[in-house]
């Protein structure tokens, strides 16, 4: 995962100053009178802005790699050596350093920005309940007057009823102001707003952190769907290549059977072309064995009768020579 990493010129103002007065002056519009608590309030964020300020001109020298008094002398050998020096000092703490920085300075301003807007929201509110009450009262009085005048005829008032009357509006109005002030003066206003801001920051983190779990879940998820899709599409590929080598398998067999039978015809035919010669053989040998029975029957018959011419020609020679 890729981090976002929070720009170096976070730290620079802009016109920030100028918009927290202007700010702190409708705050003052807006809360009136007796707002003492809010005023002390103002004093230390001007404090913490004093301080804050100090802290981004070191970290912003820090990060610039320069110091202040580098800054500040114009001598171009002081600052080339000092230069160099911070060329020297290891950049990963200062990048860890001004990252640290900057987030605090962030989450600070976060804070004051949330803290002012939930005063401004509080007041808001409970300027719209005074106001409330006081069109009610307005309303129900004007409704009698109404109704008075529709029943009564109008009634004349003495100089000493109406100063009673004013009086009584004055003090009312006093006691109404006392208790805002005293409402206002409450120690615990502030530190009320201080727990809803840390609450409503910690659900933020809450919040961020299920944000970036989710994305990483997303991401994963997102993963294994791509792996799980290239698995399915070498499925889809390999049951492609087996239907093809199963049918490739079926015409080789079909093939092989063909030729089984081609090859036991032609061993069959083979077989009845020798058992027909055979047979002839054996006619043939019976045939000459008869022959040369009957050849041998006739060449003793002749050899009996050379023999016996031989012997009478011999006995005609011996009774010549007697």
């Amino acid at each position: 995962m890729v981090t976002v990493q929070p720009s170096r010129f976070a730290l620079l103002n802009i016109d920030d100053d100028n918009d927290s007065d202007s700010n702190q002056k409708k705050d003052k519009q807006n809360t009136g009178k007796g707002n003492k608590p809010q005023s002390a309030n103002k004093k230390k964020n001007k404090k913490k802005k004093v301080a804050q300020q100090k802290e981004q001109e070191e970290l912003r020298n820090l990060a610039f790699g320069r110091t202040g008094k580098a800054h500040s002398s114009g001598s171009a050998s002081g600052t080339k050596d000092k230069q160099a020096t911070n060329e020297r000092l290891p950049r990963d703490k200062q990048w860890k350093e001004w990252q640290e920085a900057d987030k605090e300075f962030v989450s600070e301003s976060y804070e004051k920005d949330l803290q002012q807007a939930l005063l401004l929201s509080k007041l808001e509110a409970e300027e719209q309940k005074k106001v409330q009450p006081v069109t009610k009262e307005d309303d129900t009085g004007n409704s009698r007057q109404k109704a008075k005048k529709k029943k009564d005829k109008p009634v004349t008032m003495s100089l000493e009823e109406f100063q009673q009357d004013s009086t009584k509006k004055d003090l009312n109005n006093d006691s109404k102001q006392v208790q805002d002030i005293q409402h206002k003066a409450d120690p615990a206003f502030f530190d009320k707003v201080e727990e809803e801001t840390h609450k409503i920051i910690h659900k933020e983190h809450i919040q961020e952190e299920y944000r970036k779990q989710y994305i990483v879940e997303n991401a994963r998820t997102q993963q294994y769907e791509e792996t799980i899709r290239k698995k399915d599409e070498q499925i889809e590929k390999l049951k492609k290549e087996n239907s093809k080598l199963k049918s490739d398998l079926l015409e080789v067999k079909e093939r092989n059977q063909q030729f089984c039978m081609i090859l036991a015809q032609g061993e069959m035919k083979g077989k009845t072309t020798v058992l027909m010669e055979l047979n002839q053989l054996k006619q043939v040998r019976d045939e000459l064995t008869q022959e040369v029975g009957n050849l041998t029957s006739e060449l003793e018959k002749e050899r009996s009768k050379v023999h016996a011419l031989r012997t009478s020609v011999d006995k005609s020679k011996t009774g010549k020579k007697k």
